[in-house]
């Protein structure tokens, strides 16, 4: 699997496979199971328990992981640069 696609399914394993950049996994992954969590809930009803699904919550799952998704691609790039000199 290609780290770009791996970048966007699990920001934090995509991370992890760099050497360099150890350090910011245990944020990102932070950040990635609270999408993962939030988008979850959300279809459940969310924090209210209402019937159907709150879009709110959907919708801050959503953001969170491409919070994460850009960290880490932006981890991934500094760790290239930084092995390639």
């Amino acid at each position: 699997m290609r780290v770009d696609v791996l970048g966007w399914l699990a920001p934090p394993l995509a991370t992890f496979r760099r050497g360099a950049a150890v350090g910011c996994t245990g944020p990102i992954a932070v950040f990635w199971l609270t999408a993962l969590v939030s988008v979850v809930f959300g279809f459940v009803g969310g924090p209210l328990g209402r019937d159907g699904i709150s879009w709110l919550t959907v919708g801050l799952g959503v953001f969170m992981w491409i919070v994460a998704v850009v960290w880490a691609e932006l981890v991934i790039a500094a760790s290239d640069a930084e092995r390639l000199g």
